[in-house]
Protein backbone atom coordinates (compact mmCIF):
# COMPACT_ATOMS: atom_id res chain seq x y z
CA UNK A 1 0.00 0.00 0.00
CA UNK A 2 2.85 2.70 0.88
CA UNK A 3 4.96 1.71 -2.57
CA UNK A 4 1.44 2.12 -4.43
CA UNK A 5 1.20 5.79 -2.56
CA UNK A 6 4.32 6.46 -4.01
CA UNK A 7 4.06 5.21 -7.33
CA UNK A 8 1.07 7.20 -7.55
CA UNK A 9 2.62 10.25 -6.28
CA UNK A 10 5.29 10.26 -8.62
CA UNK A 11 2.59 9.73 -11.68
CA UNK A 12 1.20 12.72 -10.48
CA UNK A 13 4.21 14.75 -9.87
CA UNK A 14 4.82 13.77 -13.64
CA UNK A 15 1.79 14.71 -14.84
CA UNK A 16 1.61 17.96 -13.16
CA UNK A 17 5.23 19.26 -14.33
CA UNK A 18 4.23 18.35 -18.00
CA UNK A 19 1.56 20.11 -18.03
CA UNK A 20 1.92 22.74 -16.02
CA UNK A 21 5.84 23.94 -16.47
CA UNK A 22 6.28 27.12 -18.52
CA UNK A 23 10.11 26.25 -18.58
CA UNK A 24 11.51 25.63 -22.24
CA UNK A 25 11.73 22.48 -23.71
CA UNK A 26 15.27 20.65 -24.28
CA UNK A 27 16.24 18.51 -26.40
CA UNK A 28 17.59 14.98 -25.85
CA UNK A 29 21.49 14.87 -25.44
CA UNK A 30 21.80 18.68 -24.13
CA UNK A 31 23.26 18.85 -21.05
CA UNK A 32 21.44 21.67 -18.64
CA UNK A 33 24.46 23.52 -18.03
CA UNK A 34 25.25 23.76 -21.56
CA UNK A 35 22.75 25.75 -23.69
CA UNK A 36 23.67 28.81 -25.73
CA UNK A 37 20.89 31.02 -23.88
CA UNK A 38 22.38 29.82 -20.37
CA UNK A 39 25.21 32.10 -18.41
CA UNK A 40 26.95 29.11 -18.04
CA UNK A 41 27.86 28.50 -21.05
CA UNK A 42 31.03 30.07 -20.49
CA UNK A 43 33.94 27.43 -19.90
CA UNK A 44 35.57 25.50 -22.72
CA UNK A 45 33.90 22.44 -21.90
CA UNK A 46 30.22 23.88 -21.25
CA UNK A 47 29.76 22.52 -18.22
CA UNK A 48 29.52 24.94 -15.59
CA UNK A 49 28.08 24.44 -11.66
CA UNK A 50 24.76 25.24 -11.53
CA UNK A 51 24.82 26.33 -8.38
CA UNK A 52 27.12 29.38 -8.99
CA UNK A 53 23.80 31.21 -11.18
CA UNK A 54 22.80 34.20 -8.91
CA UNK A 55 19.36 34.05 -10.85
CA UNK A 56 16.78 31.77 -8.64
CA UNK A 57 14.24 31.91 -11.17
CA UNK A 58 16.86 30.00 -13.94
CA UNK A 59 18.19 27.30 -11.20
CA UNK A 60 14.13 26.85 -10.55
CA UNK A 61 14.00 26.43 -14.27
CA UNK A 62 16.26 24.03 -14.29
CA UNK A 63 15.76 22.07 -11.56
CA UNK A 64 12.11 21.55 -13.40
CA UNK A 65 13.70 20.53 -16.84
CA UNK A 66 15.66 18.12 -14.52
CA UNK A 67 13.02 16.23 -12.68
CA UNK A 68 10.81 16.59 -16.09
CA UNK A 69 13.24 14.42 -17.87
CA UNK A 70 13.65 11.73 -14.99
CA UNK A 71 10.09 11.33 -14.62
CA UNK A 72 9.51 11.16 -18.01
CA UNK A 73 11.97 8.42 -18.74
CA UNK A 74 11.02 6.69 -15.76
CA UNK A 75 9.03 3.31 -15.91
CA UNK A 76 7.53 1.59 -12.50
CA UNK A 77 7.24 -1.99 -13.16
CA UNK A 78 5.46 -2.97 -9.74
CA UNK A 79 4.56 -6.78 -9.43
CA UNK A 80 4.68 -7.47 -6.00
CA UNK A 81 8.02 -9.00 -7.07
CA UNK A 82 6.04 -11.73 -9.65
CA UNK A 83 8.38 -11.63 -12.70
CA UNK A 84 7.70 -14.22 -14.93
CA UNK A 85 9.02 -14.62 -17.99
CA UNK A 86 7.64 -14.25 -21.26
CA UNK A 87 7.02 -15.82 -24.28
CA UNK A 88 10.21 -14.09 -25.98
CA UNK A 89 11.79 -16.32 -23.32
CA UNK A 90 11.47 -19.41 -25.03
CA UNK A 91 13.11 -20.12 -28.21
CA UNK A 92 10.40 -20.18 -31.13
CA UNK A 93 9.31 -22.97 -33.08
CA UNK A 94 11.17 -21.89 -36.21
CA UNK A 95 13.74 -19.34 -34.81
CA UNK A 96 17.34 -20.68 -35.94
CA UNK A 97 19.67 -21.32 -33.16
CA UNK A 98 23.19 -20.06 -33.27
CA UNK A 99 26.76 -21.20 -32.08
CA UNK A 100 28.28 -20.73 -28.80
CA UNK A 101 32.24 -21.60 -28.05
CA UNK A 102 33.94 -21.27 -25.14
CA UNK A 103 37.80 -20.16 -25.01
CA UNK A 104 40.37 -19.31 -22.34
CA UNK A 105 42.48 -15.74 -22.00
CA UNK A 106 45.47 -16.99 -19.29
CA UNK A 107 48.31 -14.53 -20.51
CA UNK A 108 46.61 -10.83 -19.36
CA UNK A 109 49.05 -8.16 -19.40
CA UNK A 110 46.57 -5.72 -18.26
CA UNK A 111 45.45 -8.43 -15.06
CA UNK A 112 48.60 -10.43 -14.93
CA UNK A 113 48.86 -14.34 -13.43
CA UNK A 114 44.83 -14.53 -13.88
CA UNK A 115 42.47 -16.63 -15.64
CA UNK A 116 39.18 -16.19 -17.31
CA UNK A 117 36.62 -18.16 -19.40
CA UNK A 118 34.47 -16.34 -21.91
CA UNK A 119 31.68 -18.09 -24.80
CA UNK A 120 31.40 -16.40 -27.92
CA UNK A 121 27.73 -16.54 -29.44
CA UNK A 122 27.29 -16.09 -33.22
CA UNK A 123 23.50 -16.11 -34.67
CA UNK A 124 22.60 -18.48 -37.45
CA UNK A 125 22.18 -15.29 -39.63
CA UNK A 126 25.55 -14.30 -39.38
CA UNK A 127 27.81 -13.58 -42.56
CA UNK A 128 31.38 -12.53 -42.86
CA UNK A 129 30.57 -10.07 -45.25
CA UNK A 130 28.59 -7.89 -43.07
CA UNK A 131 30.01 -6.44 -40.12
CA UNK A 132 27.92 -8.14 -36.78
CA UNK A 133 26.75 -5.90 -34.00
CA UNK A 134 28.17 -6.79 -30.45
CA UNK A 135 26.71 -7.13 -26.90
CA UNK A 136 29.76 -8.05 -24.40
CA UNK A 137 28.00 -9.51 -21.07
CA UNK A 138 30.38 -9.28 -17.78
CA UNK A 139 29.54 -12.33 -15.41
CA UNK A 140 29.25 -14.50 -18.70
CA UNK A 141 28.48 -17.81 -17.17
CA UNK A 142 25.80 -15.79 -15.11
CA UNK A 143 24.41 -14.69 -18.07
CA UNK A 144 24.37 -17.65 -20.82
CA UNK A 145 22.81 -20.02 -17.47
CA UNK A 146 19.09 -20.31 -18.88
CA UNK A 147 17.47 -21.01 -16.09
CA UNK A 148 19.12 -17.50 -14.76
CA UNK A 149 18.55 -15.31 -17.86
CA UNK A 150 17.45 -16.38 -21.34
CA UNK A 151 19.62 -14.02 -23.39
CA UNK A 152 20.70 -16.30 -26.00
CA UNK A 153 16.39 -16.99 -26.52
CA UNK A 154 15.72 -13.58 -26.33
CA UNK A 155 18.30 -12.58 -29.34
CA UNK A 156 17.19 -15.31 -31.23
CA UNK A 157 13.81 -14.62 -31.44
CA UNK A 158 14.49 -10.41 -31.17
CA UNK A 159 17.08 -11.52 -34.59
CA UNK A 160 14.60 -13.58 -36.01
CA UNK A 161 12.11 -10.61 -35.91
CA UNK A 162 14.32 -8.00 -36.85
CA UNK A 163 14.00 -6.18 -34.11
CA UNK A 164 17.08 -6.39 -33.36
CA UNK A 165 20.79 -6.60 -35.58
CA UNK A 166 22.49 -9.96 -36.21
CA UNK A 167 24.65 -9.43 -33.11
CA UNK A 168 28.00 -11.61 -32.11
CA UNK A 169 27.37 -11.58 -28.38
CA UNK A 170 30.68 -12.30 -26.13
CA UNK A 171 29.88 -13.48 -22.44
CA UNK A 172 33.18 -12.63 -20.03
CA UNK A 173 33.69 -14.34 -16.84
CA UNK A 174 35.81 -11.68 -14.03
CA UNK A 175 39.70 -13.07 -13.48
CA UNK A 176 40.28 -15.14 -11.28
CA UNK A 177 44.09 -16.32 -10.03
CA UNK A 178 46.19 -18.51 -12.06
CA UNK A 179 45.83 -22.17 -9.82
CA UNK A 180 42.78 -21.98 -8.63
CA UNK A 181 40.79 -21.98 -11.40
CA UNK A 182 37.61 -23.20 -9.61
CA UNK A 183 37.19 -20.90 -7.63
CA UNK A 184 33.74 -19.04 -8.05
CA UNK A 185 33.06 -16.95 -5.22
CA UNK A 186 34.04 -12.92 -5.00
CA UNK A 187 36.66 -13.28 -2.50
CA UNK A 188 38.95 -15.70 -4.63
CA UNK A 189 38.24 -13.60 -7.70
CA UNK A 190 39.40 -10.41 -9.18
CA UNK A 191 35.72 -8.81 -9.66
CA UNK A 192 35.22 -6.14 -7.80
CA UNK A 193 39.21 -4.91 -8.98
CA UNK A 194 37.99 -5.55 -12.66
CA UNK A 195 34.46 -4.68 -12.65
CA UNK A 196 34.49 -1.61 -9.46
CA UNK A 197 37.67 0.60 -9.87
CA UNK A 198 36.91 3.83 -11.51
CA UNK A 199 40.03 3.18 -14.20
CA UNK A 200 40.02 2.21 -17.58
CA UNK A 201 41.93 -1.22 -16.97
CA UNK A 202 39.10 -3.16 -17.79
CA UNK A 203 38.24 -1.35 -20.65
CA UNK A 204 41.67 -2.34 -22.09
CA UNK A 205 41.18 -5.51 -21.12
CA UNK A 206 38.12 -5.95 -23.41
CA UNK A 207 39.73 -3.65 -26.66
CA UNK A 208 43.38 -4.71 -26.16
CA UNK A 209 43.16 -8.35 -25.49
CA UNK A 210 39.32 -10.43 -25.65
CA UNK A 211 37.75 -8.49 -28.39
CA UNK A 212 40.85 -8.64 -30.81
CA UNK A 213 40.96 -12.43 -30.73
CA UNK A 214 36.95 -12.20 -31.17
CA UNK A 215 37.82 -10.05 -33.92
CA UNK A 216 40.23 -13.22 -35.69
CA UNK A 217 37.47 -14.94 -36.83
CA UNK A 218 34.60 -12.59 -36.73
CA UNK A 219 33.49 -9.35 -38.49
CA UNK A 220 32.22 -7.16 -36.07
CA UNK A 221 31.29 -3.34 -36.39
CA UNK A 222 33.70 -0.60 -35.52
CA UNK A 223 30.63 1.77 -35.10
CA UNK A 224 30.03 2.26 -31.64
CA UNK A 225 26.49 2.63 -32.51
CA UNK A 226 26.62 -0.76 -32.92
CA UNK A 227 28.30 -1.70 -29.81
CA UNK A 228 26.35 -2.57 -26.33
CA UNK A 229 27.55 -3.63 -23.04
CA UNK A 230 26.00 -5.00 -20.23
CA UNK A 231 25.62 -6.60 -16.89
CA UNK A 232 24.07 -6.82 -13.90
CA UNK A 233 25.54 -5.24 -10.11
CA UNK A 234 29.45 -5.07 -9.83
CA UNK A 235 28.94 -6.19 -13.92
CA UNK A 236 26.72 -2.98 -14.61
CA UNK A 237 29.30 -0.82 -12.75
CA UNK A 238 31.78 -2.48 -15.57
CA UNK A 239 29.60 -1.88 -18.52
CA UNK A 240 28.85 1.76 -17.55
CA UNK A 241 32.81 2.44 -16.51
CA UNK A 242 34.07 0.74 -20.13
CA UNK A 243 31.54 2.86 -22.11
CA UNK A 244 32.21 6.18 -19.90
CA UNK A 245 36.02 5.65 -20.95
CA UNK A 246 35.90 4.49 -24.46
CA UNK A 247 32.53 5.98 -25.93
CA UNK A 248 34.19 5.63 -29.27
CA UNK A 249 33.82 1.70 -28.42
CA UNK A 250 30.50 1.25 -27.01
CA UNK A 251 27.29 3.90 -27.44
CA UNK A 252 25.18 1.52 -25.33
CA UNK A 253 24.48 0.16 -22.00
CA UNK A 254 22.43 -2.41 -20.35
CA UNK A 255 22.75 -2.11 -16.87
CA UNK A 256 20.55 -4.17 -14.26
CA UNK A 257 20.75 -3.49 -10.35
CA UNK A 258 23.83 -1.46 -10.71
CA UNK A 259 26.14 -1.31 -8.15
CA UNK A 260 26.87 2.62 -8.47
CA UNK A 261 27.80 2.68 -4.46
CA UNK A 262 30.95 3.02 -2.14
CA UNK A 263 32.47 -0.16 -3.75
CA UNK A 264 36.26 1.39 -5.06
CA UNK A 265 34.35 5.04 -5.81
CA UNK A 266 31.15 4.11 -7.91
CA UNK A 267 29.15 6.51 -5.33
CA UNK A 268 31.15 8.85 -7.14
CA UNK A 269 29.60 8.15 -11.01
CA UNK A 270 26.72 10.07 -10.94
CA UNK A 271 28.61 13.17 -9.33
CA UNK A 272 30.95 12.58 -12.68
CA UNK A 273 27.87 12.94 -15.30
CA UNK A 274 26.58 15.39 -13.81
CA UNK A 275 29.82 17.61 -14.56
CA UNK A 276 30.80 16.71 -17.66
CA UNK A 277 29.85 17.07 -20.90
CA UNK A 278 27.41 14.52 -22.27
CA UNK A 279 28.96 11.34 -24.04
CA UNK A 280 27.21 9.44 -27.12
CA UNK A 281 26.06 6.71 -24.50
CA UNK A 282 22.64 5.51 -24.62
CA UNK A 283 21.24 3.48 -21.21
CA UNK A 284 18.61 1.03 -20.34
CA UNK A 285 18.84 0.72 -16.67
CA UNK A 286 16.75 -1.37 -14.13
CA UNK A 287 16.70 -1.65 -10.02
CA UNK A 288 13.99 -2.38 -7.62
CA UNK A 289 12.68 -1.14 -4.21
CA UNK A 290 14.19 -4.19 -2.16
CA UNK A 291 17.57 -3.73 -4.10
CA UNK A 292 20.69 -4.07 -1.41
CA UNK A 293 21.23 -1.98 1.88
CA UNK A 294 25.01 -2.17 2.71
CA UNK A 295 27.86 -0.29 3.98
CA UNK A 296 28.84 0.70 0.71
CA UNK A 297 25.19 1.87 0.50
CA UNK A 298 21.47 1.90 -0.75
CA UNK A 299 21.32 0.19 -4.32
CA UNK A 300 18.02 1.67 -4.93
CA UNK A 301 18.67 5.19 -4.03
CA UNK A 302 21.92 4.51 -6.36
CA UNK A 303 20.32 4.10 -8.91
CA UNK A 304 17.53 6.69 -8.87
CA UNK A 305 20.62 9.13 -8.24
CA UNK A 306 22.32 7.34 -11.31
CA UNK A 307 18.91 7.95 -14.04
CA UNK A 308 18.51 11.61 -12.14
CA UNK A 309 22.02 12.52 -13.07
CA UNK A 310 21.90 11.00 -16.81
CA UNK A 311 18.16 12.98 -17.07
CA UNK A 312 20.00 15.94 -15.58
CA UNK A 313 22.63 15.37 -18.54
CA UNK A 314 20.88 15.37 -21.05
CA UNK A 315 21.54 11.38 -21.89
CA UNK A 316 19.34 9.18 -23.66
CA UNK A 317 18.35 6.37 -21.07
CA UNK A 318 15.40 4.74 -20.04
CA UNK A 319 15.10 3.48 -16.13
CA UNK A 320 12.48 1.06 -15.72
CA UNK A 321 12.08 0.68 -11.05
CA UNK A 322 10.43 -2.68 -9.65
CA UNK A 323 10.17 -3.95 -6.26
CA UNK A 324 12.36 -6.45 -6.74
CA UNK A 325 15.55 -7.12 -4.69
CA UNK A 326 19.58 -7.62 -5.31
CA UNK A 327 18.80 -10.80 -8.48
CA UNK A 328 18.27 -10.84 -11.99
CA UNK A 329 14.21 -11.94 -11.59
CA UNK A 330 13.19 -8.32 -12.90
CA UNK A 331 15.67 -8.28 -15.77
CA UNK A 332 15.00 -11.59 -17.09
CA UNK A 333 11.87 -10.78 -17.34
CA UNK A 334 12.31 -7.56 -19.47
CA UNK A 335 15.48 -7.97 -21.14
CA UNK A 336 13.27 -8.67 -24.76
CA UNK A 337 11.89 -4.58 -23.78
CA UNK A 338 15.72 -3.78 -22.86
CA UNK A 339 17.25 -4.83 -26.27
CA UNK A 340 14.93 -3.72 -28.19
CA UNK A 341 14.66 -0.42 -26.69
CA UNK A 342 19.14 -0.53 -26.78
CA UNK A 343 18.98 -1.20 -30.49
CA UNK A 344 15.60 1.16 -31.57
CA UNK A 345 17.80 3.73 -32.69
CA UNK A 346 20.39 1.57 -34.31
Amino acid sequence: MIYTAIVQRALLWAAVLVMLSNTSQLAAGEHLACREDSPLNTASDCVTPISTLKDPARRLEISKQARKRYLINLIVDNRNGDYRWGPESSRGKDVPKGTVKQYEWNTSGIFPNTHRNYWVYVPAQYRSDEPAALMVFQDGDRFLNETNMPTLAVMENLIHKGEMPVTIAVFVEPGRPQGNVQATTIRSSQRQIEYDKQNDHYARLLLEEILPEVRRSYNISDDPRMRAIGGASSGAMAAWNVAWQRPDAFGNVVSFIGSYTDIHGGHNVPMNVRRHPTKPIRVFMQSGLYDFQLEFGDWALANQSMASALAYAGYDYRFVFGDGGHDTQHAAAILADAFRWIWKAN
